[in-house]
């Protein structure tokens, strides 16, 4: 059951890569290196790549010095390609140019990139490599294409050029094989992310470096956290330009409050954000603005961050996981209208994909109709999480939605429900009340959460986080503005410093008129915050509300 608590959580881009769950708001607006469609067409029958390279077609009028490269460059590639192994099948340069010889095509120059497609099919290739040697003055330029077999669209062209002769022509035939070895391992590697994680991260790896790549999966899969920064290390220790190990491990920081040797998990963030914030020029545009949109999150303000949120989008409006991240800002930022459309394209292109969404956004989408009273459409997105989620509960939302209907009946069997399921899973008391204070705040029930929150005063221990978010959930409503304010004290009792238990009595104080006590404690828990954690926009309306109201008593 979700957690109707609104928090300054962090909201980070980490574009990213996630486990399970993990990352969820997270991260990722990087350009993508494949075609997605075309990636989702190249499934091999067994699991390598199929590869098979054509002769390379001699284009330079000069038939007797540059007709031989044709199948040295062809040998060269498919020799070098089967080096890999693990990732790729290649088809050799014999069974190739054999079946081109028994259809006619001696001659190299004359074989079109329809009829290569037609002999890699019938090698059962998934892709083909078709290139050619161009000849200006003293400049040879080499150029290839990796071509989907199926569709003949190209994926991806190479091209090297320069003054080359006899001489020197290898090792650039060897650089060629290295950009295609690169791509294609990359491309095995994104066919074999884990099955809990979601498809768009995957294509969206902003590195050359195979090794690189390999490196941030092994931290992504490592048992503990440490050995995930140091994987990390040593991915960006080869590519310091790959911006995914800074952005996901920024956002572990924050999410699991661990620390750096002896710096803090905000501290962490800060520091892995700079690093990458100092090397933004040397990225192309898209990681650019999406290190910009980090660092925004973490140390400016959610409308800067919304401002590069949405260049990443005016550029490739097929970022969903982007998507997400300006609408949960809109929705923090209490701008429900604006929050839906854009939830609601995020969730579109996911089915374009033919992928679910993550039900979080579900979640998040159904509280945007929540607090804009579209209660008919909150259920029927109900319906759609409950169909792709069959075995996820949302009896919670269900409660909701029934409570702030009118349909109490319905309302009071979800509830039932519910507490069934909590306690076959043998949930705490703590967890189950504060669950039930959430859903009948939520569902315009004062009294109802009222009575829970009595008794769970009346536990013997209670934590911090649990204390502070009853307490947010009463001061909804004005007649429990008292029982906020206990909730509060109680919060700092335990945590004299917490930034959070501080708001939450400064905005108790406030309701209840004392403004100068309201402004000290707020002002407070705002310095606290900014030091610690990111900017939150309703807290700070709520700090410049203090304000007001004391400069107002001080003007009267």
């Amino acid at each position: 059951m979700e957690k109707y608590v609104k928090s300054g959580k962090f909201k980070l881009i980490s574009s990213v890569a996630v486990i399970a769950l993990l990352i969820t708001t997270a991260i990722l607006a990087y350009p993508k290196i494949f075609k997605r469609n075309t990636l989702d067409k190249l499934r091999s029958s067994g699991e390598r790549i199929v590869v098979a390279v054509m002769p390379f077609q001699n284009l330079t009028n000069d038939t007797l010095t540059w007709n031989v490269y044709q199948e040295i460059i062809q040998n060269s590639l498919t020799s070098y390609l089967s080096n890999f192994q693990e990732y790729l099948q290649v088809r050799q340069t014999e069974s190739i140019n054999n079946l081109l010889n028994s259809e006619g095509r001696i001659n190299y120059a004359s074989i079109t990139p329809s009829f290569a497609g037609k002999v890699s099919q019938k090698l059962e290739a998934d892709v083909f490599v078709y290139g050619n040697i161009i000849k200006s003055g003293n400049v040879i330029r080499l150029s290839a294409q990796l071509t989907d077999t199926k569709t003949g669209e190209i994926i991806k062209s190479f091209q090297i050029e320069g003054l080359f002769s006899e001489g020197n022509l290898l090792p650039k035939i060897d650089t060629l094989s290295g950009f295609v070895k690169d791509f294609l391992v990359l491309f095995k590697l994104k066919k074999d992310r884990p099955k809990e994680q979601t498809a768009d991260i995957y294509y969206q790896v902003t590195t050359n470096s195979p090794e690189a790549y390999i490196y941030y999966i092994y931290g992504m899969n490592a048992p503990d956290f440490k050995t995930t920064v140091d994987w990390f290390k040593k991915a960006i220790a080869i590519d310091s330009n790959f911006v995914l190990p800074y952005t996901t491990a920024i956002y572990f920081y924050i999410r699991s409050g661990r620390y750096d040797g002896n710096i803090s998990a905000f501290d962490s963030a800060k520091k892995w954000c700079l690093k990458i914030y100092e090397r933004r020029d040397k990225v192309p545009l898209m990681q650019q603005l999406l290190i910009k949109a980090q660092h925004a999150a973490l140390l400016e303000t959610q409308d800067e961050e919304n401002k590069y949120l949405q260049q990443i989008l005016n550029i490739d409006d097929q970022q969903p996981i982007t998507y997400f991240m300006l609408a949960d800002n809109y929705r923090d930022m209490g701008e429900c209208d604006k929050a839906i459309p854009v939830f609601i394209k995020g969730i579109e292109v996911y089915e374009k994909w033919g992928i679910k969404p993550f039900s979080l956004y579900y979640d998040m989408l159904f509280r945007s109709y929540y607090r804009t009273g579209q209660y008919e459409e909150g259920k029927k997105l109900l319906l759609k999480r409950q169909k792709d989620y069959p075995n996820s509960s949302s009896y919670g939302s269900w409660a909701i939605l029934s409570f702030v209907t009118g349909d109490t009946i319905s309302g009071n069997k979800f509830v039932k429900e519910r507490l069934s399921n909590q306690k076959m899973n043998s949930e705490s008391e703590e967890n189950i009340l504060k669950g039930l204070i959430n859903i009948y705040s939520w569902g315009h029930m004062p009294d109802k959460a009222r009575e829970c929150c009595h008794k769970l005063l009346s536990l013997q221990s209670i934590s911090m986080r649990t204390l502070t978010d009853c307490s947010w959930r009463l001061l909804e409503d004005d007649r429990t503005v008292n029982e906020a304010l206990e909730f509060a004290e109680r919060a700092l009792a335990l945590s004299p410093e917490n930034h959070t238990a501080l708001h939450r009595k400064g905005w108790a104080l406030y309701k209840l008129g004392r403004y100068e006590e309201a402004l000290e404690f707020m002002q407070k828990s705002w310095d606290i915050r900014m030091k610690t954690t990111v900017y939150n926009h309703e807290l700070y309306l709520h700090l410049q509300a203090a304000k007001k109201a004391v400069a107002n008593l001080k003007n009267y």
